[in-house]
């Protein structure tokens, strides 16, 4: 299954969706560049940050190269300086892109240094997408011209969405695509995917449609993650999702390790799916032993992978959260008594939380199991007991 996010791009500038002012400005320096400054272009997610620079290269008939934070290194950088220098001979020009700046690794020494001699020595536009107000990209910043991009405003995210539709050959009701709009908080790609996973195997949609969508958390939710690495068939796309996703991977990792019976449907697709994640695991684990965290990376990408093995088609899928995770939300309320119980007999033994539940609750267990009427003694009440003996 092709994201609608690929196959329906924007082909031009024109047909690039809000920010008018940034668009202007980012051609503005193209068309007037002078060696020296870069443009740091930031905001919030899904506003079209990268697509511009793609779209400007696109327009302009330049070779685009482009870097992420996993890609950046000292070695990197000065090797790209070397190449801002020199011509192309099937591009009219160049685009240097440092994509998620503020992931940069600052393990590198003078990889700083070695972006801002980049900027400086380059003959071509450089771009960086990042928060100039971190720290530790204050000297970057110095050697920019900073463009800031807003959210999408809801009548132009509707506007996209009944052009989609109209494409798709999908009624959507109005006000349908006015929620959906709402929803996304001015993140377009986000739109976009929502309608998708709300479209999938309908010829028309309704508000009511809605409601399959309705609960999730909006600053990125895990369909937003999931359904690039599980239907995109691309190692790219799936690696940008879990890049940009607010939720860590190794939590990824399980909400993938338990949908991929829910997406996939032959025995080869879960074997291989399986097999990646094994492998993944490995990598996972290595981290923490190793202190290489370049592990995190190949983990990473070996997640994105797992929608190449991919063959069946599934429509909308209702993706369950790890046992783990379903666990801790079923027992947060017995936790919260547990946690103030051990407070409670900290203060009496005086002794730490942490201790309590390690060194003296195993045994406490098997005291009240015998003897219930000890817990009086150290101010237990009887459903503190039978919290207790309940196993957590």
């Amino acid at each position: 299954m092709e994201l609608w996010t690929d196959k329906h791009r924007p082909k031009g500038l024109e047909e690039f969706v809000g920010n008018s002012k940034a668009v202007e400005k980012a051609n503005g320096y193209i068309s007037n560049f002078k060696s020296g400054k870069a443009i740091m272009l930031y905001g919030p997610t899904g506003c079209g940050k990268s697509l511009l620079v793609e779209l400007l290269a696109q327009q302009k008939e330049f070779f685009l190269i482009r870097l992420n934070a996993n890609d950046v290194s000292k070695e990197a950088v000065e090797d790209l300086a070397k190449s801002s220098r020199t011509k192309t001979l099937f591009t009219k020009g160049k685009i240097i892109l440092i994509d998620e700046a503020e992931g940069i690794s600052g393990r590198d020494r003078g990889i700083m240094d070695a972006v801002i001699q980049l900027i400086k020595a380059s003959i071509y536009p450089v771009f960086l997408i990042g928060d100039p107000y971190l720290q530790k990209l204050k000297s970057v910043k110095e050697n920019c011209e900073l463009i800031k991009f807003d959210k999408v405003p809801v009548p132009s995210i509707v506007k996209r969405m009944r052009d989609i539709c109209k494409q798709e050959n999908i009624e959507v009701e109005e006000e349908a695509l006015k929620a959906l709009a709402k929803f996304s908080g001015g993140d377009l790609r986000s739109s976009i995917i929502d309608l998708q996973i709300v479209c999938s195997g309908k010829s028309s949609v309704t508000q009511k449609d809605l409601e399959a969508i309705g609960y999730r958390e909006r600053e990125q939710n895990i369909f937003n993650i999931l359904q690039p690495i599980f239907h995109s068939r691309s190692v790219n796309v799936g690696r940008n999702s879990i890049q940009q996703a607010d939720k860590d991977s190794d939590e990824i990792f399980w909400w993938i390790e338990n949908n991929i019976t829910q997406e996939m449907k032959t025995p080869e697709e879960i074997i291989n799916a399986y097999n990646l994640l094994s492998v993944a695991d490995i990598f996972r684990n290595r981290i923490m032993k190793q202190q290489n965290w370049r592990f995190k990376a190949l983990a990473s990408d070996l997640m994105a992978s797992i929608s190449v093995f991919k063959t069946s088609h599934t429509g909308f899928v209702m993706y369950k959260p790890p046992q783990t995770f379903a666990m801790l939300g079923r027992t947060k309320g017995q936790r919260g008594e547990l946690k103030s119980i051990y407070q409670k007999l900290g203060k009496k033994l005086h002794c730490s939380t942490r201790e309590i539940k390690d060194s003296h609750l195993p045994y406490l267990k098997i005291i009240l199991k015998k003897k219930p009427e000890v817990g009086e003694g150290i101010d237990l009440a009887k459903e503190d007991i039978k919290l207790i003996l309940s196993g957590w």
